[in-house]
């Protein structure tokens, strides 16, 4: 390898002579955009190319971390993403999160420099300066290591932690390295055998680390917990090296990270993220010390041999080289490394400029609690169809809950944005809007005008004069459904319908299982899901549910997602003795983008209703059961109301019921007794949502449609 490329590091001299510029993520604390442009053009000007190295999902990681980044540094990092020349990224699921950024990408695995690891690692005869603990001594030894980023990754495990010290009282400790920085954290980990290691700033710098770690710590079993996000699908596998090079027995979460790299049972356990697969994973290996030697051994064995610069140094190379045409049939290729500061260079003056992007800055709706996350309309309406590769180009978009008023061309205010907002809080943000000249779209999908009248306790007259406030200020609104455009059209300046989509990249092949079973037939399952506000919905069709399920004891079960939350409801079920059971995911896997995931792989029914009362409220809902039914292919049942009746093709994709009793025992009769029936609507259901109805195929239209808003 030595010689292939010549590399200096440092500031970027302007004067010397280079093939290539290769920035580092993203290069320094203050960059913005207009440095990013520079930067480009002066290596341009000197028929440099310039290439981003990236090891992690920067553009989604402004959702997964909402407080993460200024705008500036947000807009910047897309703005180097699409105009290097190349990017070299640590994975595949990187790239091809990239790929409609910027089509030239090389993908490099990490590896571990082998003179940093622990002498006895790469000299055997030195195995005597590092001795483990002596041979009678039964305490295990659980190990994390992490940075502060990865608090909520480690929650992930607690419960499981907790069960195994339970098991074994007395016998297991946990020492974490790096991580546990947030009051939560602390919390949730203060009735357990933790401690946690600190080291000195000068310790924490990478090459005084790694042998730190590989040959300081006497761990038996290390975690590597990974919550399956947007920003964490794209991470590399690099505690599987760090924790193979310090001879542990690793237990990995599934998820792509680990999965492709791991060999489970041979190099690492890998575990799905639910506290009971982690408990027993961390048992069999704290009750099996031969095995854990066997963990340990192999993934060491397998770092040496195949993840050490030694071994893949070469990679490196080639990745670069791959990517730097210009300089092909050099003999060396000339590479700087520029992680401080460049000296600006201007565009040369005869350049054309690039049609620019509409910069739009989402402020979207998020809860109570300290970490802000967008509730679930959010994801659904703004951060998955702007986030996705069909919309890739059209728009500059950053996330936020906050504005922040530079490079902006438009701000898209979500729903009632904050839990604590205020007409002062609108009218402060409506001003800072306005005072740098940008416009307003307001995104709207649910009849908050008229839901009062269905629940006193929320929205409060307050959210009311909000709403009212925003629907008149704003330069458009978009809404999800033909009937809430008509509602607010009255208020606003213009209005947009854009009809949910579902992200397909979220969604697993399920459907019912098989009826005939080893012990004989199962019964029939009929499920609905729905959040908190759908109880009086739910109650609705109760009677119905009962009649069946009574013409059917033992053969037919009712199943719930959410719902079922007010104690009338569940009197009302338990008084009808209707078979219900509920199916909920993981705590982890509350926030949409996991649910959808969770739901589309777990959840098997046979029917699936969505029952919806005829109110002003209601009449203005979307469509988005016949999309969520879809994708699990269960064959749906739908109140014959605005909602439904626009999209459902009665006895194609779903069946349309009116709101009696007997029109829904005779549709879930017609269906128990009709097995053909309810594959033709299931199929149907699913064929029409991923022709008609997945981001692959709308995506696009969301930034068109902002656009149309804004004249």
């Amino acid at each position: 390898m030595r010689g292939a490329i010549d590399a200096t590091f440092g500031r970027y001299d302007t004067g010397a002579a280079v093939d290539a510029v290769v920035v580092d993520r993203l290069w320094r604390p203050d960059v913005t955009p207009a440095l990013v442009d520079a930067l480009v053009a002066g290596a341009h000007a000197r028929g440099a190319r310039v290439i981003q190295a990236l090891d992690d999902n920067f553009v989604d990681l402004a959702v997964d971390r909402p407080r993460w980044g200024t705008r500036d540094a947000v807009a910047a990092m897309h703005r180097l993403v699409r105009t290097a020349d190349g990017l070299v990224v640590s994975t595949g699921a990187l790239r091809d999160r990239l790929a409609d950024l910027n089509p030239r990408v090389a993908v490099v695995p990490n590896a571990l420099d082998e003179r940093l690891l622990a002498p006895q690692l790469v000299d055997p005869a030195m195995a005597m300066l590092a001795p483990r603990r002596a041979g009678d001594d039964d305490r295990v030894v659980i190990g994390y290591m992490g940075t502060f980023t990865h608090d909520a990754d480690l929650r992930l495990v607690v419960p499981a932690l907790r069960e195994v010290c339970r098991r074994h009282p007395g016998r297991v400790a946990i020492q974490l390295v790096g991580v546990a920085g947030e009051p939560d954290t602390l919390d949730d980990l203060a009735d357990l055998p933790v401690h946690v290691i600190r080291l000195a700033p000068a310790q924490m710098a990478y090459p005084a680390f790694l042998p730190w770690f590989t040959q300081a710590l006497d761990w038996d079993v290390a975690v590597a917990p990974l919550r399956d996000s947007d920003f964490t699908r794209t991470k590399s596998d690099i505690k599987h090296l760090d924790y193979g090079a310090a001879g542990v027995a690793g237990v990995y979460s599934a998820v792509p990270a680990y999965t492709d790299t791991v060999r489970d049972g041979e190099t690492g356990l890998v575990v799905p993220n639910h506290p009971r697969a982690w408990a027993d994973a961390l048992d069999a290996l704290i009750l099996d010390a031969a095995r854990r030697a066997r963990i340990a051994a192999a993934a060491q064995a397998y770092v040496l041999r195949e993840r050490t610069l030694a071994a893949r140094g070469g990679d490196w190379v080639e990745g670069f080289t791959a990517l730097l045409t210009a300089s092909a049939g050099a003999a060396a290729a000339r590479v700087v490394a520029a992680p401080g500061p460049p000296s600006p260079q201007p565009p040369p003056a005869t350049a054309a400029p690039a049609p620019r992007p509409l910069r739009l800055a989402v402020l979207y709706e998020y809860g109570h609690g300290g970490e802000a996350r967008p509730l679930a309309s959010a994801h659904l309406r703004l951060i998955r169809p702007f986030q996705h590769p069909a919309a890739a180009g059209r728009a500059d978009v950053t996330w936020s809950t906050r504005f922040d008023p530079h490079n902006v061309d438009a701000v898209v205010l979500d729903r009632l944005w904050r839990p604590d907002v205020s007409m002062a809080h609108v009218e402060r943000l409506v001003a800072a809007v306005r005072g740098v000249g940008a416009q307003l779209v307001y995104a709207l999908d649910d009849n908050l005008l008229d839901l009062p009248a269905e629940r006193a306790d929320w929205p409060t007259a307050e959210h009311l004069a909000v709403v009212r406030r925003l629907l008149g200020e704003a330069d458009g609104v978009l809404t999800s459904s033909d009937a809430l455009a008509a509602r607010v059209a009255p208020l606003a300046r213009r209005v947009v319908v854009m009809p949910n989509a579902l992200d397909e990249r979220l969604l697993g092949q399920t459907g019912p299982a098989p009826r005939h079973t080893p012990f004989g037939l199962r019964p029939l399952v009929i499920g609905y899901m729905g959040t908190a506000t759908h109880d009086d919905d739910l109650r609705m069709v109760l009677p119905a549910l009962a009649e069946v399920c009574r013409r059917h004891a033992g053969e037919v079960v009712v199943e719930c997602v959410g719902v079922v939350r007010q104690r009338a409801t569940r009197r009302s079920i338990e008084a009808a003795g209707i078979p219900l059971r509920f199916a909920a995911p993981h705590p982890a896997e509350a926030e949409y983008p996991l649910f959808v995931t969770w739901f589309t792989r777990h959840v098997q029914w046979d029917i699936a209703i969505a029952p919806l009362r005829d109110t002003p409220f209601r009449r203005c809902k979307s469509d988005v059961k016949l999309l969520d039914y879809g994708a699990i292919r269960a064959a749906g049942v739908y109140s014959r109301v605005a909602a439904y009746a626009g999209t459902v093709r009665h006895g194609e994709t779903g069946w349309l019921v009116d709101e009696t009793e007997t029109a829904w025992v005779d549709a879930l009769e017609r269906l128990i007794a009709d097995a053909k029936l309810r594959q033709h609507l299931a199929d149907g259901a699913w064929r029409y949502l991923w022709g008609e109805r997945i981001l692959a195929r709308r995506a696009a239209e969301w930034p068109a449609a902002v656009a149309s808003l804004l004249g």
